[in-house]
């Protein structure tokens, strides 16, 4: 009970606790950012210089037309590497999956995952290589021969499916999508869409009826994700669904496709 003229004692001030914890936390970081700098300053400027690689493309430059004696068409996708970084090692594009868009009919069967061939290198027998920072290299993507193709578009990848013929894709539009990978490098994936309106007669020499987006990266789908768009194609009649995958990382791959 309080007596009369007895002065109560002012309770804390609530502004300087929250100022004094604030300053302490700031000062526990700094010294845990002195500490890190010191003790592991030979990490901290590897993980700054990890490569960082992204996928490009240039129809003035990665499109090469010649003959041998027919018209070959040769559509080649650039690894870049950014300037200041370490050089990649075993750099991989791998082809993950297609998916026909529009009216283009679904692929049965698909293409099977494995890598494109490094252009100009083995005679496009290597599948990896190193690239130095603020260098490109190519990988052979698609091609045509109007001799051997039938008509159909060829993916550069190795091993070749010579006998199924499950790399040749008909005229159609299509949407690739990859996996860019590197021994000393995070994976990023990727995808391009890919028109092809078909070649022969007096069209052999126009580029133009094969035509490439330029690559855009993109999230690998969480398994949820890919279960959730499974469920989703499953609902949908035959005849208005394409055939497509989408793809996690290889450790817990989820294919989708309708029936």
């Amino acid at each position: 009970m309080i007596e009369q003229g007895e002065i109560m004692s002012p309770g804390p001030d609530w502004t300087d606790v929250v100022q004094a914890i604030g300053t302490a936390v700031s000062a526990a970081t700094s010294a845990l950012l002195v500490y890190i700098a010191i003790n592991f300053r030979d990490e901290v400027r590897a993980a700054r210089r990890r490569p960082e690689l992204r996928l490009a493309y240039d129809p003035t430059r990665d499109t090469t037309l010649f003959q041998d004696p027919t018209w070959n068409y040769d559509i080649h996708l650039r690894v870049e590497n950014k300037p200041g970084q370490d050089r990649a090692l075993g750099v991989s594009l791998e082809l993950m999956g297609v998916e026909s868009l529009l009216d283009t009919p679904a692929l049965r069967p698909r293409p099977p995952q494995r890598p494109f061939a490094v252009a100009e290198l083995d005679n496009y027998q290597s599948t990896t290589v190193d690239i130095a920072p603020n260098v490109g290299r190519r990988f052979l993507f698609v091609y045509h021969d109007t001799a051997k193709s039938e008509g159909k578009l060829e993916l550069g990848l190795i091993p070749r499916a010579v006998e199924s013929k499950r790399d040749c894709l008909p005229p159609g539009k299509y949407r690739m999508t990859m996996a860019l990978t590197a021994t000393n490098a995070d994976a990023t994936y990727w995808t391009t869409d890919v028109e092809f309106l078909g070649i022969g007669g007096n069209e052999q020499h126009d580029v133009s009826r094969l035509a490439v987006t330029a690559p855009v990266q993109v999230q690998a789908p969480t398994r949820i994700y890919a279960t959730l768009m499974w469920l989703g194609r499953r609902m949908l009649p035959s005849s208005q669904g394409n055939e497509a995958e989408f793809l996690v990382p290889r450790a817990s791959v989820l294919r989708a496709r309708t029936l």
